[in-house]
């Protein structure tokens, strides 16, 4: 894993992740809960975001957010804004 930004919310901190190994339909070192992909299909340049949420060192939830493009995870891919975290990953922006 490349970057990574971290926010923390109420009492939990939320991980966002560059995975740019990711793989899709491969053996991955990192899996995820869920998965979100743009436009509900995949394509040669995809960018991969990983999202991990914590709360007290434990593993509450993580899902991949996949978008068409190539982007990295940098200080304004993503706000949390009030109960929500908004992520631009690739030519999509997800909530």
């Amino acid at each position: 894993m490349d970057s990574k930004l971290i926010y923390k919310y109420k009492n939990m901190v939320i991980e966002l992740l560059d995975d740019p190994a990711f793989t899709v339909g491969a053996d991955n070192k990192d899996t995820y809960a869920v998965y979100y992909y743009t436009n509900g299909h995949h394509n040669a340049k995809e960018s991969f975001h990983g999202i991990r949420l914590f709360k007290d060192d434990l593993e509450l939830n993580s899902c991949l957010l996949t978008g068409s493009g190539e982007t990295t995870i940098h200080p304004t891919c993503a706000i949390v804004d009030e109960n929500s975290l908004i992520v631009c990953c690739g030519d999509s922006v997800f909530h």
